[in-house]
């Protein structure tokens, strides 16, 4: 008979606790959206999401992926840039997805790129839980010392697709700061989101 009455509380402290990690995410998500610099090229860097081989290749155009569905990002204006792409997932865990063991050289020697390209030997798969994710595409005039030094300490070494090792909010205000001090035109960010279903 009391058996019930601890079960609905335990089940209920669950739910609040499961719903607290949903809310805190998508904070951590909204914050990274909001980290940005002032665009001042001539052409702006712009990322579009393209499925590769896609369950439902319609979905993804309305910014929507299923898990197992292979999919690149089509970058445009990077010529003789270093491009950097960041992911967090629903649960507000933060990769960084290029460059990585795979494809370890940043710098870009055409205008527009497809990251992963077609010929490289590695895929992005979409895993994980179904939800909102964010993906930052960042493009650096040049090499920088300063922005490869601060992901040596934001991001595992040696991983496929090294996980922050800083908690997220922390990475946001280093990813924040970097942008802020960095020279006008010097850095330029674009951001994609998208929903990942079963």
């Amino acid at each position: 008979m009391f058996k019930i009455p601890t079960l609905s509380v335990a089940l209920t402290a669950a739910v609040l606790t499961a719903t607290a990690t949903t809310w805190a995410a998508q904070d951590n998500q909204s914050r990274f959206l909001e980290v940005t610099v002032e665009e001042v090229a001539e052409k702006p860097l712009e990322a579009k999401l393209t499925g590769v081989e896609v369950a439902k290749p319609d979905e993804v155009a309305q910014g929507v992926v299923r898990i197992g569905d292979k999919i690149a990002f089509e970058i445009g204006g990077v010529k003789d840039s270093f491009i950097y792409i960041m992911n967090m997932d629903e649960q507000g865990t933060l990769r960084l997805i290029y460059p990585n063991r795979f494809a370890p050289e940043a710098e870009q020697s055409e205008k527009d790129v497809l990251i992963p390209a077609k010929e490289d030997k590695y895929k992005f798969q979409v895993s994980g839980e179904p939800g909102k994710e964010v993906v930052k595409v960042i493009a650096i005039n040049g090499k920088n010392g300063v922005f490869e030094t601060l992901l040596t300490e934001l991001f595992e070494k040696d991983a496929a697709f090294p996980k922050a090792i800083v908690p997220t909010d922390d990475a946001t205000d280093k990813l924040e700061e970097f942008f802020s001090t960095s020279k006008l035109g010097d850095v330029r960010e674009t951001s994609l989101e998208y929903t990942v279903l079963k």
